[in-house]
C-alpha cells in the first residue's frame, strides 16, 4: 500500500514538473530540414546576440537584440565553391573589442579567421591559414 501511494505521489509530482517546462523554440530562420548543432552563438556587451551557422556553402550570420526571442535576416558572412567543415565554427570576442570568427573549409584544407570591428555589422577580408597552423596563435598576434 506505501508503495502504491509513494509511486501516484512521484507520479503526480512528475506531471507538475513536466507541465511547467515550455516547449522549445525553435530558431526562426531555420530550414526544418537542418539541424545547426554545429553552430556557434556569442554575446556582445550591449545585449545582442550573434548566431553563426553553415547552411549549404554559406556560412550565416543573425542577430537577436531581444535575447534570442527574435533574429534579424541572415547575413552570409563567408561563401566557398565547397563545403565547410561545420564541426570548426568558434566565435570569440577579443580584448580589443574585435570579434573573430574561425572557420574551416573542407577544400582546400585550410582555417580561416574573420575579424568585425563594429560588433558583427561587417567583417575583414579573411586570413587564410594552413592546417596545422594553431589559429588561436594568429588571434593572440592580431588581439
Amino acid at each position: 500500500m506505501i508503495k502504491a501511494f509513494l509511486f501516484l505521489f512521484l507520479f503526480f509530482i512528475n506531471i507538475q514538473i513536466l507541465s511547467q517546462i515550455p516547449d522549445p523554440v525553435r530558431f526562426q530562420l531555420q530550414d526544418y530540414d537542418s539541424s545547426y548543432t554545429k553552430s556557434s552563438i556569442l554575446g556582445l556587451p550591449n545585449g545582442d546576440l550573434l548566431f553563426f551557422w553553415v547552411e549549404g556553402n554559406n556560412l550565416n550570420q543573425a542577430r537577436s537584440t531581444d535575447s534570442g526571442q527574435s533574429w534579424f535576416e541572415a547575413n552570409v558572412v563567408a561563401s566557398t565553391s565547397e563545403r565547410f567543415d561545420s564541426d570548426n565554427i568558434i566565435s570569440a570576442k577579443l580584448d580589443s573589442n574585435k570579434i573573430a570568427l574561425i572557420y574551416r573549409n573542407e577544400n582546400p584544407p585550410l582555417y580561416s579567421i574573420k575579424f568585425s570591428q563594429d560588433n558583427g555589422q561587417n567583417w575583414s577580408a579573411q586570413i587564410e591559414l594552413p592546417l596545422g597552423t594553431n589559429p588561436f596563435n594568429k588571434l593572440l598576434s592580431t588581439n
